[in-house]
């Protein structure tokens, strides 16, 4: 007696691999929609720890000679679709900066480039995969077109957030919510001014 497949078994293998092969295949793009946004999320919220830990290390930045190690690093984010921190052919809010607050106005200066000797941009980071921030708000629910500058300062706990030279008191959550360009669903960045931080 010979043992093996009959036509039959072979002809239902062959379309119930056929049907889950097409289910993936058309859930493809919407599985690395989701992967996008969720790493764009995380980039964002490890660059808020990566402030905090600056501060709290008292970390170098460069500035000539003697070096410099100034006590507050922040991160700058903002809606806004112009070009300016620094001009480099990219919407602002595409882009996120990490920054030292060399002047002590407790916000972002944009200057003519990062990482330079008397700029305060350490770090600029770019979302990939057309994400970009749309909305900020600061609670209760008011909207933050020009951004916020969120500071981290040794030795304090709290955080400083400013909406360009206001500096606001409300414990939180300030919401930053990004968006991949043709997608419907967003991720949203919760910052409280205790230094908690959550995606949602």
């Amino acid at each position: 007696m010979v043992m093996g497949f009959t036509l039959v078994e072979m002809m239902v293998t062959i379309a119930i691999m056929s049907v889950v092969g097409s289910m993936i295949f058309f859930r493809f793009p919407l599985l690395n929609h989701s992967i996008f946004l969720q790493q764009a999320a995380r980039s964002l919220a490890f660059t808020f720890r990566n402030a905090e830990s600056r501060a709290v290390n008292v970390s170098q930045v460069s500035c000539g000679s003697p070096p410099c190690f100034p006590s507050s690093h922040g991160v700058f984010v903002t809606p806004a679709t112009s070009d300016t921190m620094p001009s480099d052919g990219v919407p602002d809010n595409e882009q996120f900066i990490l920054f030292t607050d060399r002047d002590s106005d407790g916000r972002f200066d944009p200057s003519a480039g990062c990482g330079g000797i008397a700029d305060e941009c350490i770090l600029k980071y770019r979302f990939t995969n057309k994400v970009s921030i749309t909305a900020i708000q600061s609670p209760p629910a008011t909207p933050e077109p020009n951004g916020l500058s969120v500071l981290y300062k040794r030795p304090d706990p709290t955080v400083e957030i400013r909406n360009n030279t206001t500096l606001l008191t409300n414990i939180g959550p300030f919401i930053i919510t990004i968006q991949q360009s043709g997608y419907s669903d967003v991720k949203t960045i919760r910052v409280w001014r205790t230094g908690q931080i959550s995606i949602q």
